[in-house]
């Protein structure tokens, strides 16, 4: 369980950041700082340049679609470590899973609204408005009642096939 537990916590920060990463591109950018992977710019025939042109006025690369599917790609790998990161927050302190998983899912929030923003991260900053972060947080509540159900069902079934193995052994 502790092991779970870590790579959960792992896929969180790794999303978290990924997800600052892709929000802030164009404000890095700006400052010389290009911090999403270099293999997968290359993967999409995308080059840095381009990106501090976006972000210096330029504003057409996020109409292209090779900017786009970087993008999705981008979001897409975020969405499978938040997944991953769920269960995890199941087995936090309880006083804390709340406050983890609706920042889970601002941050998938986040991505949303890069997407809202039709990928254009260079001159519009992606945020969640409140009004959007007060759904969101009764949104993760209700996952959280989900997760913790499914962690209770994961325990039974550990607790019953534990149960056997000592009844077949004796």
């Amino acid at each position: 369980e502790k092991e779970a537990t870590i790579s959960a916590a792992m896929a969180l920060g790794m999303a978290l950041q990924l997800t600052n990463i892709l929000r802030d591109i164009g404000e890095d950018a700006r400052r010389n700082r290009i911090y999403v992977p270099q293999e997968d710019l290359r993967r999409f025939d995308l080059e840095e340049s381009e990106i501090l042109a976006a972000s210096n006025g330029d504003g057409l690369l996020h109409h292209d679609e090779r900017w786009r599917a970087f993008m999705e790609f981008q979001i897409a790998r975020c969405f499978i470590y938040f997944r991953k990161a769920e269960l995890g927050v199941g087995r936090l302190q309880e006083r804390n899973q709340l406050g983890v998983m609706a920042a889970l899912f601002v941050y998938e929030g986040i991505l949303e609204a890069i997407r809202r923003n039709e990928y254009d991260n260079f001159r519009q900053r992606a945020f969640v408005p409140l009004h959007e972060k007060v759904v969101l947080v009764g949104k993760a509540w209700w996952r959280l009642r989900e997760v913790n159900e499914a962690l209770k069902q994961e325990a039974k079934v550990q607790g019953a096939s534990g149960t056997r193995l000592i009844t077949s052994s004796t």
